[in-house]
């Protein structure tokens, strides 16, 4: 068989020679032939998942909308902030950090542009959307407190860095509507059937051998 023998290939490719595959199945008391058969099996299994239980599973666009409105609590979005920021990493030398901090702080205080600020100074692209409970409760008290438009003080994360930020937008609790989440609802039902088919096609394997045992 043409892909037994390729995922055989496959399989010695791991080993650093031949003899070292040999060895190994030796160790757990196999041969090639044990081995070959192990894999048709694995092989036959994938066909049917694939080909029997897979390719028949349809979910279908009136159950994603029940499951969405019987679930609706699922899809809530907490409260978030839309940020600008601005961060500095200590590295190696924090009072030079600390220094690039008061400078970007300075120029912020001038009216300098934000963005332009965060492209001199800062470390890292810029934070986005944050939803509470995501960040460090020290830099949640600040952000979630801010007015739009506002600039916070520096921030220092202890023996991490200094962040600043700006915020943009305050996004209020809200319900992700059906069609933002309709593929999320559908990848569900499709794992949940496919769970369902999977245990159904096992205990008919069982059923199949009981009753050729009593024959």
């Amino acid at each position: 068989n043409k892909l037994v023998d390729e995922r055989l290939e496959e399989i010695k490719k791991r080993y650093p020679s031949e003899q070292a595959f040999m060895d190994s199945l030796i160790q757990n008391g196999a041969n090639i032939s044990d081995l070959r058969k192990k894999i048709l099996n694995q092989l036959k299994i994938k066909f049917v998942i694939d080909h029997v239980i897979k390719s028949k599973i349809r979910i279908n666009p009136k159950a994603v909308t029940q499951y969405y409105e019987k679930h609706k609590v699922d899809f809530v979005k907490p409260e978030r902030v839309q940020l600008d920021s601005i961060y500095i990493a200590f590295r190696d030398n924090e009072s030079q950090a600390r220094k690039r901090s008061e400078e970007a702080q300075s120029l912020l205080a001038e009216g300098r542009d934000f963005k332009e600020i965060a492209r001199l100074y800062s470390d890292t692209p810029s934070i986005g959307i944050v939803e509470r409970g995501q960040v460090l409760p020290k830099i949640e008290q600040v952000i979630f407190n801010l007015k739009e438009g506002e600039i916070s003080d520096a921030i220092t994360i202890k023996d991490t860095g200094i962040y600043i930020f700006k915020l943009i937008k305050k996004l209020p609790k809200e319900t992700s509507p059906l069609s933002e989440v309709k593929d999320e609802i559908t990848e569900r039902l499709y794992k949940k059937k496919f769970r369902e088919d999977i245990l159904f096609w096992i205990e008919k394997l069982k059923m199949d051998a009981y009753i050729e045992i009593k024959k």
